[in-house]
């Protein structure tokens, strides 16, 4: 924190995304050490920086994610989504412009009641339209047919208030083998490159 300080007090520290990165990682260090009040203010300063960036409010996002701040998360992947042209510099990162705002916004969607969109976010994360009957049973839990295993998958990913899956141990069957290799694969898809799991997620739902 100390070293990226004194980078934002040089006078030769100009390029505001290059700062905001600085900020970033700042904000990043101070919700690792417990001070979330310090994290939110530097998350803040890097979007003050450079409004034009993804980064900045996905990673705010992330950090109110973790903390169950849902409309928070709504409101700052809103606010990512809304910038359309992706810089072209090193800065930029892959995640911000994948599936990861989506994933975000689904979960949040969900928790807040809003399936219609939690689905929606989903499908753009997941990158292809789900069924009618699928989305039924991701919402209610009923309604079997072609295709049911992705959508209790689906299921599955999104009711992250259930307790963690514990896949450590082997499967048991073959049946419960291909489910485990059908929820990984789509779980891969939603984290966006496991950008999920770099920031420490995947052990709150997923005990693998």
């Amino acid at each position: 924190i100390r070293t990226l300080k004194e980078h934002l007090k040089m006078p030769t520290a100009v390029w505001r995304d290059e700062r905001a990165a600085s900020m970033r990682y700042i904000a990043r260090s101070c919700w690792e050490k417990g001070d979330v009040s310090q994290a939110r203010d530097w998350y803040l300063r890097a979007i003050t920086e450079a409004p034009h960036l993804r980064e900045p409010y996905i990673d705010l996002a992330h950090m109110l994610y973790q903390r169950e701040e849902w409309e928070g998360v709504l409101y700052f992947t809103a606010c990512a989504l809304a910038i359309t042209v992706r810089p072209r510099s090193y800065i930029c990162e892959a995640a911000a412009w994948g599936s990861l705002p989506y994933d975000l916004r689904s979960m949040a969607f969900y928790r807040v009641g809003a399936y219609k969109e939690a689905l929606e976010a989903v499908e753009k994360a997941l990158g292809f339209k789900l069924f009618v009957w699928q989305k039924t049973y991701i919402e209610h839990g009923y309604f079997r047919q072609y295709g049911a295993t992705t959508a209790e998958i689906l299921r599955e990913l999104l009711n992250v208030s259930e307790a963690p899956l514990d896949y450590t141990r082997k499967p048991s069957s073959r049946m419960q083998s291909i489910y485990r290799e059908g929820l990984r694969k789509i779980k891969e898809k939603l984290d966006g490159s496991s950008e999920l799991a770099h920031h420490g997620v995947e052990g709150q739902k997923w005990g693998v």
